[in-house]
């Protein structure tokens, strides 16, 4: 009787255990902006899991996500304001969850507490101010998933503290800091007072959105599909020695026909294979640099176009900075998507053919020492064709790096005093 009571509990101890391996918390999804969003902008969806799953967000209209982990914060991006709920798949399980978009007459407040937002409606007269509580830890590496929101509340010394090594991101798209009282101690500079409070609105020029933008692609047309520089070194140095081979094969008479058609059968196979192992993408990149000549803040720019021959799916890793892409009302044919990683944000998307897909990724710089470089007047390029389409102004002084870089632009924008 012991020896059967003994199986029955080494079976019972079995199945539970068994069943303990099966019976796990569920994922938790969260829209740390309370499920507003803005068109053209990124918004954050975050998920915690005890175990690593497999995290999908398609969007038709915009930049999807993906990601793995068990506490992910995903970047997503509607370009219109017709949705209404947002799909969310974690191994293959769907959870609609609602969205709603902010108005033009909407602003958006975050904040660690929320006590905060009694008076931030000083910071938007005659607007709408509404709010989602964002605890501060949350703002650091790839923050700028934040950036549908139009201003950030801190207060605190350590949430200043946590503003200087991170804020830089999230401000690059657009939102301002805001801390009630004086000048909180940071490094920063350039507060303003506003409403009963300090404020940082940093000088941003150039797009601070992912809407349609045609302006964009006619400052790139002059960038166009080809083959790269080593390729046609590549494709012109075989044709040299087909040449001298064929020449010489002339030499040898009768004999000479058929080494000639050897050569020539050689030469066509490989240059077939040459090229096939060659990318058909090619890429030019500029970058614009914004410095007021009084201030401590530089914007820095880095604008990158790829274009191919032909329907090509490519990648990029876009780091830790802030990349936005850059619309024409072609987003649903790059079927454009984002895998998040350790290493930061990778692209993917598909290039038609002879078609473009532009990136613009912006920084701040305080303090930023001058590089030593030749400057002369603008050029022709599509640097300068950039900075005179969506950073100069009345007045500014426009400079373009005369050393000769082949598949780059570096301008230099120096705002009037």
């Amino acid at each position: 009787m012991s020896r059967s009571l003994a199986r029955i509990f080494i079976i019972m101890l079995i199945a539970i255990c068994g069943l303990a391996q099966t019976l796990h918390a569920e994922p938790v999804i969260k829209l740390p902006l309370d499920g507003y969003y803005r068109p053209g902008k990124f918004f954050p969806v975050s998920v915690t899991s005890d175990q690593p799953v497999n995290v999908r967000i398609d969007v038709e209209d915009g930049v999807s996500s993906r990601g793995s982990g068990t506490n992910l914060t995903l970047p997503v991006m509607l370009l219109s304001n017709t949705s209404r709920s947002l799909r969310v798949i974690i191994d293959g399980k769907p959870t609609d969850l609602p969205i709603r978009p902010l108005g033009e007459n909407e602003r958006l407040a975050i904040a660690g507490s929320s006590k905060l937002f009694a008076r931030a409606s000083s910071l938007f007269p005659g607007q709408l101010v509404v709010s989602a509580v964002v605890p501060m830890d949350r703002i650091g590496p790839l923050n700028e998933a934040y950036e549908s929101a139009d201003v950030v509340l801190w207060q605190g010394l350590d949430e200043s503290a946590v503003f200087a090594k991170g804020f830089e991101s999230i401000s690059a798209g657009g939102p301002v800091l805001a801390v009630p009282g004086d000048e909180p101690a940071t490094p920063w500079k350039n507060f303003q007072r506003r409403g009963g409070w300090s404020v940082i609105d940093l000088p941003t020029r150039g797009p601070t959105d992912s809407l349609d933008n045609p302006a964009a692609y006619d400052a790139m047309s002059g960038f166009s599909a080809g083959r790269s520089p080593e390729s046609r070194r590549g494709v012109w140095l075989g044709t040299a020695v087909f040449a001298i081979l064929a020449l010489g094969a002339t030499l040898l008479g009768r004999r000479g026909v058929y080494a000639i058609i050897a050569i020539s059968i050689l030469w066509l196979a490989g240059g077939a294979v040459y090229l096939a192992r060659q990318t058909p993408i090619s890429q030019q990149q500029a970058s614009i640099i914004v410095r007021p000549g009084d201030g401590d803040i530089t914007q820095v720019d880095s604008w990158l176009v790829r274009t191919s021959l032909q329907k090509q799916p490519d990648e990029f890793n876009a780091g830790t900075t802030l990349t936005r892409p850059v619309f024409a009302g072609h987003a649903n044919l790059l079927e454009m998507w984002i895998e998040v990683t350790d290493a930061g944000w990778w692209y993917h998307y598909t290039l038609p053919r002879g078609g473009k897909a532009a990136f613009v990724s912006r920084r701040w710089r305080q303090n930023a020492a001058v590089p030593t470089v030749t400057v002369g007047p603008p050029k022709s390029s599509m640097g300068s064709d950039l900075a005179r389409q969506f950073y100069s102004r009345a007045g500014d002084v426009t400079e373009t790096v005369v050393d000769e870089f082949p598949d780059s632009d570096i301008v230099f924008v120096h705002p009037k005093r």
